[in-house]
């Protein structure tokens, strides 16, 4: 027998020992839980060994696992359990029948959520969009939502995505799902049209009312932007994420301290993208304030000090005093 059959039947027989261990040890754990006499305590142990049925492939055993559960609270986390399982393992009509057995709303919602990114993720974008439709939750929606673009999106039907990312309300979940597209767009090599993507982003990010939040979106959007190779696009979102922190007015010590960190990620970030000399820039730029300046360089310290490769290395010794170059 070839080496590679050989390879091949340990494999089965090795996964057939698994899934006949994991029974047995399932049922020892049924007959354990039938001694707790805590009703939340052997709710919560029952709902533990209904997902582990489900997880091994018995959804019959965790469905009725999930049935002995008296406790409300207990048994619609697990029957969601149970549908994220079989959902994720590609059983999409059983899912379905499963989170319509569900009574808790959110948790019915978010079996959905899982259901319709399972879909999504499987190719099958119809049937997702028709699933995320009947999710009555806002946010389990926008996540099934984000999902959907985002298969759309690596898919090739950008103005499907497109589509989908507008139906988004949320304006921060908006910005996520158009960076999503955006980054597909770029690594198909669609560079003009992942530029016009995060523009829409941008835009996307100014309705955030949030300060720190709107700081944070277009953080991850320059982060993006550096992965799809657009440097400079990045470093004017750096530099709106900048204003907006500097514009935010801090009451305290504590909302002092999170502009500081906030100043000092986004110092990092510029380290992180290569731009060391816009990075110093920054911090001089702060000369009369000592404490956004002071954030800075420590942000730059932070990132100097991770790890790097040698490309990166090799740009950065550029940038030093001709004394402390490797090559004196």
């Amino acid at each position: 027998m070839p080496a590679g059959d050989d390879a091949a039947t340990a494999a089965r027989a090795w996964g057939l020992y698994v899934d006949a261990g994991a029974a047995r040890t399932l049922e020892q754990a049924l007959k354990s839980a039938a001694a707790i006499e805590s009703a939340f305590l052997k709710a919560s142990a029952l709902r533990d060994i209904a997902y582990a049925q489900a997880q091994a492939g018995d959804v019959s055993a965790a469905l009725k696992t999930a049935d002995t559960i008296v406790e409300a609270g207990s048994k619609a986390p697990a029957l969601r359990d149970i549908a994220v399982a079989q959902a994720e393992a590609g059983d999409v009509s059983r899912a379905l029948k499963t989170a319509d057995t569900i009574a808790d709303a959110n948790r019915k919602a978010d079996a959905l959520r899982a259901i319709a990114e399972a879909q999504a993720k499987g190719g099958d974008v119809s049937a997702a969009l028709k699933t995320a439709d009947t999710i009555a939750d806002a946010g389990s929606k926008t996540y099934a939502l984000h999902a959907i673009a985002e298969a759309q999106a690596k898919g090739g039907d950008v103005s499907a995505a497109l589509k989908t990312a507008d139906a988004i309300a949320d304006a921060g979940s908006k910005v996520d799902t158009l960076r999503a597209i955006a980054e597909a767009q770029a690594k198909a090599g669609d560079r003009a049209g992942a530029a016009r993507t995060f523009e829409q982003a941008l835009q996307a990010a100014a309705a955030i009312s949030n300060e720190y939040g709107k700081a944070n979106a277009l953080r991850a959007i320059a982060e993006a932007q550096v992965k799809a190779g657009d440097s400079a696009g990045a470093a004017r979102t750096h530099e709106q994420a900048l204003q907006v922190l500097t514009a935010v007015e801090t009451t305290g010590a504590w909302g002092s301290l999170d502009r500081v960190a906030s100043i000092a990620l986004l110092a990092a970030d510029r380290v992180d993208a290569g731009d060391l000399r816009g990075a110093l820039a920054w911090a001089a730029a702060h000369g009369a304030d000592p404490v956004a300046k002071t954030s800075a360089l420590v942000g730059m310290a932070a990132a100097l000090l991770q790890p790097r490769e040698e490309p990166f290395l090799r740009g950065v010794e550029k940038l030093l005093p001709p004394g402390l170059r490797g090559d004196r």
